[in-house]
C-alpha cells in the first residue's frame, strides 16, 4: 500500500486550519486548537470518495502503540478533527499525568455533545499513522459461531473497552498484555 507521509505545516496550508475550541476529556477543560477537519484530509489521503470513507474503517495508531479502529462514517457525521497544535500553548501543553507527553504531533478531537464518550468516539493522540483497518482486524479475537451468549457478550465488551490496549491471541493492542498469548488472563491470577 502506498504511504502518504504529511507534515503539520502542510496539512495546515492544503486542508484550512481553524482555530476550534473543544470540551477536552483528557485536560478535563475546554482547549482550543489549530486543527482541520479530518475527513477531508482522509479521503484526499487515503484516496476515497466520500462515500467510500464512509463505509472504511480506519486504524489509528499512537507513537506509543495504542490502536483503535474507527468507523468512517462516524468521522464524517460527528464532526471529528485533527488537531495540529494548541493554541494557548504552542506547540502542545503536557497532557495532565503524562509530564513531559503532549498529544502531538496530531490528536484527534471530536465537537459536540456525543462525542465526550470516548469508548464511542476515541481521542487518539500523538498519532503516527492512519491506515485502513485490515480485514479481519480482530478475527482472530471473536469468539466461534456455537459460543455461549456470554462469551459473545463478554466478546462486545473487549472489542468496546479492552482491544485499545489488549490484545487477544496477538490481535489488538499492545499497551496491555495479551490476555490470552503467552497464557490465558485467567492463567495469570
Amino acid at each position: 500500500a502506498e504511504t502518504v507521509q504529511l507534515a503539520s505545516k502542510d496539512i495546515a496550508r492544503r486542508f484550512g486550519a481553524e482555530v476550534m475550541e473543544v470540551q477536552d476529556p483528557a485536560y478535563k477543560r475546554r482547549k482550543r486548537y489549530r486543527a482541520v477537519k479530518l475527513a477531508p484530509l482522509l479521503r484526499k489521503a487515503l484516496k476515497l470518495s466520500p462515500t467510500e470513507l464512509r463505509r472504511t474503517r480506519l486504524l489509528f495508531t499512537a507513537a506509543d502503540g495504542y490502536k483503535v479502529a474507527i468507523e468512517g462514517e462516524k468521522i464524517v457525521s460527528q464532526q471529528a478533527y485533527l488537531a495540529l497544535g494548541d493554541v494557548a500553548k504552542p506547540p502542545w501543553e503536557d497532557l495532565p499525568g503524562h509530564r513531559g507527553s503532549s498529544p502531538g504531533p496530531f490528536y484527534v478531537v471530536w465537537k459536540g455533545k456525543l462525542a465526550q464518550d470516548q469508548k464511542r468516539y476515541p481521542w487518539p493522540w500523538a498519532l503516527t499513522t492512519v491506515a485502513r483497518a485490515p480485514r479481519g482486524l480482530y478475527a482472530k479475537t471473536t469468539p466461534p459461531n456455537d459460543a455461549p451468549e456470554l462469551a459473545k457478550r463478554g466478546h462486545a465488551l473487549f472489542i468496546r473497552d479492552c482491544v485499545r490496549c489488549h490484545a487477544i491471541n496477538q490481535q489488538g493492542g499492545n499497551l496491555g498484555p495479551d490476555l490470552n498469548v503467552p497464557r490465558n488472563v485467567l492463567e495469570y491470577r
